[in-house]
């Protein structure tokens, strides 16, 4: 469906125009949702802040998602999960602090400048997917809790399950297009390549030098 990141961008840009009356921030959540950000701040005209998350892993698989946890301590478990790994609140206190370090490494690497005061601010909140929704549901309370004006999601492609669910949460959510059983937000782009946390230095260094 999409050539590559920056083409998900251009394309989700086009069903947001309607809220630059509202002059939102774009808050992107790294590594690939700064590359989509990027490009709808650039032709919204909106300025761009990331909001670090980390999706926590169980102990004995990192790569079944348990939970997220955002840059300011926020944290969201799927309670099904925890409950059918059998993790005891040692086990998830352990996973939540090994993830805050890697997004303290990041905090450092990314701070170009102070970030933007969220206060009654319309939020367009934007990933490059979502497949099982823990990081873009704790960016959303992590949001609520900086008492924004308004939060609206807005992804290239999510899966039919959550986007129902976080219709209930914020006040608009826009996906290009909803798959009913999504496993692989990847197989939706002809390049999906890892984003490093350079490129990430870089976008957010040249949309510094545009504001």
């Amino acid at each position: 469906m999409f050539a590559d990141r920056a083409d998900a961008g251009k394309k989700l840009a086009q069903n947001l125009s309607a809220f630059k009356k509202d002059k939102p921030v774009i808050v992107a959540l790294p590594r690939g949702g700064v590359v989509v950000g990027y490009v709808v701040a650039k032709i919204l005209g909106a300025p761009l802040e990331v909001l670090i998350v980390r999706k926590i892993g169980s102990p004995y698989n990192a790569e079944f998602g348990i939970g997220a946890v955002a840059e300011d301590g926020t944290v969201f478990f799927d309670t099904g999960s925890v409950r059918r790994v059998g993790l005891k609140q040692k086990d998830l206190q352990a996973a939540k602090a090994k993830e805050l370090s890697e997004i303290r490494r990041r905090k450092k690497l990314y701070a170009e400048a102070e970030r933007a005061d969220l206060k009654n601010k319309t939020i367009i909140l934007i990933d490059d997917g979502i497949a099982t929704g823990g990081t873009i549901q704790v960016a959303i309370k992590s949001l609520k809790k900086q008492n924004v004006k308004k939060i609206i999601v807005a992804v290239p492609l999510a899966s039919e399950e959550i986007a129902d669910r976080l219709r209930k949460e914020v006040g608009e959510f826009i996906a290009l297009f909803e798959a009913p059983d999504l496993q692989a937000v990847g197989s939706f782009f002809d390049d999906f390549t890892q984003v490093t946390d350079e490129q990430v230095m870089t976008l957010l260094k040249a949309q510094k030098g545009r504001s």
